[in-house]
């Protein structure tokens, strides 16, 4: 899935090239390491790319071993209910009992190799049990930016496989909310990933979103043939905007989990980049510029190639571009999306 605009990352991160297609984690973009992260045990061309109309041509650029039936391009974005069912009757076409796993373009992941093992264990049980298979991250701080999974009880199948029960998918806590499910060990991070038949993936959409499997199956008649652009473009102008958690995860019953111990961030903001990044002796880092740094502790620079000096400040955020500047604190960087907002409500269209 790759059809986000990561207004989170702001000014660098704009709609003409989001989030997903910068190298905010290593030397490569998102969507590139992604891609190569999945190549050892699926080849290139089982590998299918959902994003937006218009970066199209920035995906088939970073990933230039792609079929380009490979590239599914939506008209407009409608959160990743929509984005899934898509993929999933474009794969149903060519094996209804293929299992999917569903990834994000934009996260990191620390352990490449322990991260196929996961996926390859997921897609094991899903398989076998015909059913859906989450990843849920162990959390090491009481996180209120993403959301959770509550599960318990292990299943074990006859072959000897084995996933935690989902019990619950849990929206964004607030603070205290999230340290009393730190303090159980009963909740994990909600990765959002997916692992699935997709034949399974369509009845539940089917399920509990039956408007939408109605319009899905509608728009599968015409995949393939010369009507299937004008087909899309019906689809996505008509389905209700809607995420595959808030649809369909939360509802279903007999949903599994397997901890994803490979090390993982979604990158939700400048801050979670900082963390990740090499540091000096005072935990500044420094991306795509120099710092000359007085007393400062704490920090983030990504400056284009600036020469920057910061003097006696901590736990700021400071990322230049031709264009804007963003100076905020570290443990603000999710309110950079509350910017964006008002320069969209202003029109500030250069700035976007």
């Amino acid at each position: 899935m790759s059809g986000g605009v990561g207004s989170r990352f702001w000014p660098v991160s704009r709609k003409t090239k989001p989030k997903q297609f910068l190298p905010l984690a290593t030397s490569r973009s998102l969507l590139r390491d992604t891609f190569e992260r999945v190549l050892p045990f699926v080849p290139a061309e089982r590998v299918y790319v959902v994003t937006g109309t218009k970066y199209t041509d920035l995906v088939t650029s970073e990933l230039p071993e792609l079929p380009i039936d490979n590239v599914l391009s939506e008209p407009v974005g409608k959160n990743t209910a929509p984005c899934i069912g898509y993929a999933s009757e474009v794969i149903s076409r060519i094996d209804r009992d293929a299992v999917l796993v569903i990834l994000p373009a934009d996260h990191f992941v620390k352990d490449s190799e322990r991260f196929r093992q996961v996926i390859s264990r997921a897609c094991d049980y899903a398989h076998e049990t015909k059913s859906i298979l989450t990843i849920g991250i162990e959390p090491d701080r009481p996180e209120t930016g993403y959301g959770y999974i509550r599960a318990t009880e292990a299943v074990t199948t006859t072959s000897g496989k084995t996933a935690l029960r989902v019990e619950a998918f849990l929206e964004k806590p607030d603070r205290e909310t999230a340290e009393s499910f730190v303090e159980s060990g009963s909740y994990y991070w909600n990765a959002g990933i997916f692992v699935s038949p997709v034949g399974v993936m369509l009845d539940s959409i089917a399920s509990f979103l039956p408007d939408m499997h109605d319009k899905l199956s509608k728009l599968a008649r015409e995949l393939g043939t010369s009507g299937e652009r004008d087909a899309l473009d019906v689809f996505y102008k008509n389905v209700e905007s809607i995420s595959i958690d808030y649809g369909v995860m939360e509802k279903a019953k007999d949903i599994y989990m397997i901890r994803g111990d490979y090390g993982w961030s979604d990158l939700g903001s400048w801050y979670s980049v900082h963390e990740l990044g090499d540091k000096d002796e005072d935990g500044n880092t420094v991306q795509r510029g120099e710092l000359l740094s007085l007393g400062s502790k704490g920090c983030y620079v990504d400056a284009e190639g600036r020469f920057v000096v910061m003097i006696d400040v901590e736990d700021l955020v400071a990322v230049c571009t031709d264009q804007a500047v963003l100076i905020c604190r570290k443990d603000r960087t999710q309110k950079v999306k509350e910017a964006v907002e008002i320069l969209e409500r202003e029109h500030r269209i250069e700035l976007l």
